[in-house]
């Protein structure tokens, strides 16, 4: 529908690329786990939707996370969006040179990739559970071409 709509244009790449990086990060840390059925293994369970607005695509995601790690990657949310596009492009750049930080799955470039994608300034709240858990929401704009 989307492409049928906006046919193949770089904002429907960069949605889509936000999109599967948002879907990738509830499945590596999110809280709130299943199994599957097929072949056992524990995902995380999360939220991703993709809002089709006037001039932008609004992609949002939301999940529960350890408290923690949640005070974390909102603080490394606040670092990132006050950096501008060059600053961001440059800090990717270095990061892919890097090892990943301990316990991550790569080098932190997703979060950094998809600040680096957004059209708008982010949006990301951390909304406490209980003294344990906090659910983690990121919104990020892709203007519409």
């Amino acid at each position: 529908m989307i492409k049928k709509q906006h046919g193949d244009g770089n904002d429907v790449r960069k949605m889509f690329s936000v999109f599967v990086e948002m879907a990738q990060n509830i499945l590596y840390y999110s809280a709130e786990k299943e199994t599957r059925r097929s072949d056992g293994k524990e995902v995380g369970v999360g939220i991703v939707l993709i809002r089709d607005m006037d001039k932008y695509f609004c992609i949002t995601s939301g999940n529960q996370i350890e408290k923690e790690r949640g005070e974390k990657i909102y603080a490394r949310c606040e670092e990132l969006a006050a950096l501008g596009k060059e600053d961001l492009k440059a800090l990717y750049h270095e990061r892919r040179q890097s090892q990943a930080p301990e316990g991550s799955k790569g080098a932190g470039l997703g979060l950094i990739d998809m600040m680096r994608k957004s059209d708008a300034p982010p949006n990301f709240e951390l909304r406490a559970i209980d003294e344990h858990l906090s659910f983690f929401i990121l919104n990020i704009m892709i203007q519409k071409v």
